[in-house]
């Protein structure tokens, strides 16, 4: 619920148990390809992430506001965050 409008901001469906097993499960199984290639490979993974999360910064920013009433300023503080140290991921 918007708090500033009362109109819905976002809906979902709920997971069963089933699903939520079964996504633990796939999470599991695809550890060891992300353990494997080490940390400078992750790090760039991550970055790329980061630029990802970066190019959809007022998506994300507009999806806060609507969610949480939060300010632009506080969601954009959040979503640098959410990058790390220097924006970089």
């Amino acid at each position: 619920m918007n708090e500033r409008n009362h109109a819905v901001a976002s809906s979902a469906p709920a997971m069963t148990s089933d699903q939520a097993a079964e996504v633990v499960n796939k999470a599991q199984a695809a550890f060891p390809a992300w353990a494997a290639p080490g940390p400078n490979a992750r790090r760039e993974m991550l970055t790329k992430a980061a630029a990802a999360l970066t190019s959809k910064s007022d998506a994300f920013a507009e999806a806060m506001m609507a969610e949480t009433a939060a300010t632009r300023g506080w969601a954009m503080f959040n979503l640098t965050f959410a990058m790390g140290p220097g924006g970089k991921g």
